[in-house]
């Protein structure tokens, strides 16, 4: 659940452990605010909340990963809209490259009658079924089995649509988008049924790995409107 961080390897896609090291480690408070409720629709006013988080290398880190860094989450909540900002600046004398995402998970009424919009035409990777490359042809992709794919250059807001709602995810410096579902019995601390109360719909940077000469920065974020 939440919203796993991921940094600086996605999945198995070199020799970190999976997923890199940011989501297993902890993060320091730097700051934090909150503003009331003003009744105007947008603004400083609106009840939204803010919370900035930072994580640097240590030993251990440098001990699988040896590059020196300072990563930053950035947690906007307010209203119908919740954003999340990922920072990576390299504090080190050499470049470094990496691949990330934000691994969100979705919480859903019902997965079988969910589907998601903005991904027609688009190539990804269908990790599920071969490591191949495919093209999404349907423009409300839907769910009958487990989805593990990566698609490319998504170029607008995904949709997420069930009955009689809708959410949509927006991305800025991700360029692709991860979607996830394990199905029935592939995950082990699930209950029988809960693999149809969420999917995990990611922005990400996989595709072209991100490369930071020394003293450059990154930033991707995911924002979600209800």
């Amino acid at each position: 659940g939440g919203v796993p961080v991921i940094f600086p390897q996605f999945g198995g896609f070199g020799s970190l452990p999976f997923h890199g090291f940011a989501r297993g480690l902890a993060w320091d408070l730097i700051a934090a605010a909150s503003h009331p409720d003003d009744g105007r629709p947008h603004g400083p006013g609106d009840g939204e909340a803010m919370a900035e988080f930072v994580l640097r290398d240590t030993e251990a880190t440098r001990a699988i990963w040896p590059h020196p860094f300072r990563a930053s989450l950035t947690v906007h909540a307010g209203g119908q809209r919740l954003r999340v900002a990922l920072g990576v600046v390299s504090t080190g004398p050499q470049p470094f490259t990496f691949t990330a995402a934000l691994h969100t998970y979705i919480r859903l009424l019902d997965l079988r009658q969910t589907t998601l919009e903005g991904l027609a035409g688009l190539t990804y990777f269908d990790h599920q079924n071969g490591d191949v490359l495919r093209t999404e042809t349907d423009p409300q992709v839907g769910f009958a089995g487990p989805v593990d794919r990566i698609y490319y250059g998504v170029p607008g807001a995904i949709v997420v649509r069930e009955p009689g709602r809708q959410l949509w995810i927006e991305s800025a410096g991700f360029p692709d988008a991860v979607v996830w579902t394990p199905w029935a019995g592939a995950v082990k601390n699930l209950a029988p049924d809960e693999y149809l109360r969420f999917v995990c719909v990611e922005a990400a940077a996989v595709n072209a790995p991100v490369t930071l000469a020394p003293g450059a920065r990154w930033t991707g974020e995911q924002t979600l409107i209800a």
